[in-house]
């Protein structure tokens, strides 16, 4: 089972000079849960495979072409 999806976050930092700046970061997951090994031997627990990127881009979900 492979679960892929992304969140959007706003996040906030002090710069050098002491102002506070604020930004939204993407999250991109993608969550990959194995319950039979390539051999088929059955896995207890499940294996869990998780990626994750961060990514500031701004950029939405619709691209327009």
């Amino acid at each position: 089972m492979i679960y892929i999806g992304s969140d959007w976050r706003d996040i906030s930092w002090k710069s050098e000079d002491g102002t506070v700046q604020q930004s939204t970061i993407r999250t991109d997951y993608e969550i990959t849960e194995r319950t039979i090994d390539r051999y088929g031997q059955f896995l207890f627990p499940a294996d869990l495979e998780i990626n994750t990127w961060w990514t500031n881009t701004g950029l939405s979900d619709d691209i327009e072409k």
